[in-house]
Formats: C-alpha cells, sequence, structure tokens
C-alpha cells in the first residue's frame, strides 16, 4: 500500500493487519505483529523477515517479511509503502540469513535502487547496468547516476524528459512512458 503524508499509527495499524494475514496460520518464521512505525530522516528503510533454511534443506520453505520505506518529496510530503507477505525463505550455511520485502541491504548499499524507487516502482532504475550507461557519450548516463542516487529529484526528471524531447530520434534508456509517470508521481 502506498499513501502520501499517513500517520505512523495509520500505517502500523494496516501493517499489523498485514502481517497477520501474510502470518496465517504458519507456524514457523512468521514476524512479529508488534512493529513500531517512525519516520526518521528524509527517507528510510525498515524491513524484517523469519529467518531462512539451511542449505541443506530440500524442499521449498516460506517466511514471513513486513516492512515500510519511505521518502519526503520536495514540497515536504512523505511517501510511505508498507506491505507483508509470504515469499520464499532464503538459504545459507546455517539458516541464519533473513529475508527482505523490498530488496537485499546489498542492493541498497550499492546505490543502484534509491528508496524512492521502492515506494514507487516508475522511479525505480535498478534494472539499467553501468555497461549499459558507459556506451552513451552524452548526459543521458549522468541524470540516470544522479537518479540513482535521489530517485525523487525533480530536477533529474526534468532534465531526462526534456532531454528526451530534444533528441527524438535517440532509443532511450528509460521508457519516455515512466519518465512521464515518474514526474505525474512527483508533481502531483
Amino acid at each position: 500500500m502506498v499513501k502520501i503524508d499517513p500517520t505512523a499509527e495509520e500505517v502500523q495499524i494496516s501493517l499489523r493487519q498485514m502481517i497477520v494475514r501474510a502470518n496465517g496460520r504458519n507456524r514457523s518464521r512468521l514476524v512479529s505483529t508488534c512493529m513500531p512505525v517512525k519516520f526518521d530522516g528524509k527517507e528510510g528503510v525498515v524491513q524484517v523477515g523469519g529467518k531462512g533454511v539451511p542449505n541443506s534443506y530440500k524442499y521449498r520453505a516460506t517466511s514471513t517479511a513486513a516492512g515500510y520505506c519511505w521518502f519526503t518529496d520536495h514540497r515536504n510530503r512523505v511517501h510511505v509503502r508498507w506491505t507483508a507477505d509470504r515469499v520464499d525463505a532464503p538459504k545459507g550455511n546455517y539458516g541464519n540469513n533473513r529475508t527482505g520485502i523490498f530488496c537485499s541491504q546489498a542492493a541498497l548499499e550499492s546505490g543502484k535502487q534509491s528508496i524512492a524507487g521502492l515506494v514507487y516502482k516508475e522511479l525505480s532504475l535498478a534494472h539499467l547496468k553501468k555497461g549499459d550507461l558507459k556506451q552513451r557519450k552524452t548526459v543521458e548516463p549522468l541524470l540516470i547516476m544522479e537518479l540513482w542516487e535521489d530517485g525523487a529529484n525533480v530536477g533529474a526528471w526534468m532534465a531526462l524528459s526534456d532531454w528526451y524531447e530534444e533528441n527524438p530520434d535517440m532509443i532511450p534508456l528509460v521508457s519516455r512512458d515512466q519518465v512521464k509517470k515518474a514526474l505525474a508521481i512527483l508533481m502531483d
């Protein structure tokens, strides 16, 4: 669920209901329904997941995962996404791995996945690879790298839109439709 400027209490109540549904009648790898919600800073991700299973486990296993993420736009509105679901349990040496509902911690730390892109898929450019950018000798890769860092950067999205309008013959790395949707979300 995505909402603009919800209260922490509203998110917590809704998230608790989602966790109860996700846990269902399962007996293992669950998430507690007592998940505190608070928005510290301009953006953030909080995700919890039930434990994984050992590599030696031969069957499919699921685990409950839940979380919320948020970012603050240029108008100081807080955009929040929260969800809970049963997902495939991760495998590891001792089954200590935890699953994430949005993405792995490594994806966030790599800088390719912006938090705004977790809230709205239209703002995500995680599908692009650095090799794709190196082949282009234009301003487009610079704008995309800027959006990797801050997916809610209205100026970069507008500049990318303008650049695509000025170069209609160019095959864009980001679809023109995605740029329009991103601007509609941020300018709304």
